[in-house]
């Protein structure tokens, strides 16, 4: 009875250890492969963002979105680890760049900005030869229509901007116009602008008169008619007086109170010609 008992026990042992032999080589099958887990050791020195992600993309043979003008894709990094997973040396280059990793579905991943805040751009203008400060320059982002104007210490500051990609320029009067393309990824960015000491050279242009023009014949005077009711109606010691009453027009300025001589825009006496019917009149004042 005993070693019936027994044997039956032992049937039995062996068929519960075959059953969960069996469930945990099925459960090994059904594992999913995760291809973050895999170990890798890589060696990047001083490559863009964008070449970085490309990397991780060969190493674990999946595809990560990004927006180029979201992200700093052309910022430098340099990652170094050895017998690390893909999924930790992804977060190593992410951290650095302000970046993070989003699951869109399924196997499908994105590469966002780390807070969708808006950031500023402050910085200084400097001459690049005396390195002196260069106050009222003008610095400009033309894409999104934002620029400001340095303070007399050279300083300046754009508020509200994107993180993104964009194409800052920078002019002074006497210098060359400075142009650069910056990544704008950190709630604050400075930038240190240097304008070197040029001119800007236009084409030539040329003044001639024309063909038939005639500079002796041409002379534009300016004149002023003085009809005798007027006269009449002006203040005069005595008869009316044409020299003094035209000593009430703009320009025409009395030698004194004694004669009816004038001064015609800051001229001597004897630089102001009378003329009655075409005839010259000389020492008229008397």
């Amino acid at each position: 009875m005993y070693r019936r008992l027994f044997i039956t026990y032992f049937i039995i042992f062996l068929t519960l250890g075959f059953l969960s032999a069996n469930q945990n080589e099925g459960s090994e099958k059904t594992t999913e492969f995760n291809p973050w887990l895999i170990k890798v050791s890589v060696d990047l020195k001083n490559v863009t963002f964008e070449q970085a992600l490309k990397e991780i993309e060969k190493l674990s043979k999946l595809k990560l979105n990004y927006n180029k003008s979201k992200i700093p894709v052309s910022q430098k990094v340099t990652v170094k680890m050895e017998n690390e997973t893909i999924y930790t040396v992804l977060q190593k280059i992410l951290g650095d760049t302000n970046t993070k990793l989003s699951v869109i579905q399924g196997q499908q991943y994105a590469i966002v900005p780390e807070k969708e805040s808006k950031c500023k751009i402050f910085g200084i203008v400097i001459d690049k030869q005396t390195q002196e400060p260069l106050p009222f320059a003008n610095i400009v982002i033309d894409s999104i229509n934002r620029g400001a104007v340095t303070d007399k210490d050279g300083n300046f500051w754009i508020s509200g901007i994107d993180s993104g990609s964009y194409r800052i320029k920078a002019n002074y009067i006497g210098y060359l116009i400075f142009e650069k393309q910056i990544e704008v990824y950190k709630p604050s960015q400075y930038l240190k602008i240097e304008l070197l000491p040029g001119t800007l050279e236009g084409e030539e242009i040329v003044v001639k008169p024309g063909e038939n023009y005639d500079f002796e014949n041409n002379i534009n005077i300016s004149k002023i008619n003085i009809a005798p009711k007027l006269l009449n109606t002006l203040p005069s010691v005595g008869e009316p007086d044409v020299f003094r009453a035209l000593q009430f027009f703009p320009s025409i300025m009395p030698a004194n109170d004694f004669t009816t001589g004038f001064h015609v825009r800051g001229g001597k006496l004897d630089e102001n010609l009378i003329m009655i019917d075409g005839m010259p009149l000389y020492s008229p004042y008397h």
